[in-house]
């Protein structure tokens, strides 16, 4: 069967071995269409298909794994990998997404990085209960804010049902492993760029380093169009 035929026109098992046969060429470096990964994605979260969700759930287990491996405070909550696991992808299917959106997760990428934003939630929240991270949301404000001044683009993230749209759309951007860990802990946590230094000893070669990547993502996403017309649109919403 052609790889160009339209994936949301193929049966369910056809679609499955697809995206099994596009994931292992991304893994080997190959070319690769994600689109069949997309689309079951698209199924389970729009029809809520549990079968869909079994596949995604079989397909994606180990790259979460590897996510959960590499969180800094994973070894501190004593838990085995499958707990965070299963409390992931749980926190993933909880979100109940209306089609409007679905439409902000534009490719499998986007969908991959608020999955991941969800391991990282479920073991910063694990620690919290275990009284190891003593730290606190920031403040919500409301979206207009940003859109009149686009000064701080923190003050934005923690809105409670616009804020895992708003995350899924800000880490879809990130270009690698540390810009998403300032990303989230001085987005969500409100954390100076010392604090993150400490957090994660190893990752970063110097405080001025966390400075640096976080002012070039805060102006990088003060430039972003896609994000300015979504904050603009909610804050319409909100008017």
């Amino acid at each position: 069967m052609s790889l160009n035929e339209n994936p949301q026109k193929l049966p369910l098992e056809v679609l499955q071995e697809h995206c099994a046969n596009e994931t292992a060429h991304y893994w080997k470096n190959k070319d690769n269409n994600s689109d069949f990964c997309f689309e079951l994605f698209r199924r389970a979260i729009l029809f809520g298909d549990q079968d869909v969700w079994e596949i995604i759930y079989r397909q994606y287990e180990s790259q979460v794994k590897g996510w959960v491996r590499l969180h800094q405070g994973f070894a501190d909550t004593g838990e085995n990998i499958d707990y965070f696991v299963n409390r992931a992808f749980e926190k993933f299917w909880g979100r109940k997404f209306s089609p409007i959106e679905f439409s902000n997760f534009p490719n499998l990428r986007s969908l991959l990085s608020y999955l991941k934003s969800c391991v990282f939630a479920v073991i910063t929240d694990y620690l919290r209960t275990l009284e190891l991270v003593d730290f606190k949301p920031i403040e919500e404000h409301n979206p207009v804010a940003y859109v009149n001044s686009l000064e701080s683009i923190e003050d934005n993230i923690a809105e409670q049902m616009e804020g895992e749209v708003l995350w899924s759309l800000l880490s879809g951007k990130m270009k690698d492993e540390r810009e998403m860990l300032v990303l989230y802990d001085s987005f969500i946590y409100g954390l100076k760029p010392r604090e993150i230094y400490i957090r994660y000893p190893g990752t970063f070669e110097s405080i001025e380093e966390v400075y640096r990547i976080k002012e070039n993502l805060l102006a990088r996403l003060r430039r972003d169009e896609e994000l300015k017309k979504f904050l603009a649109e909610r804050a319409g919403e909100l008017e």
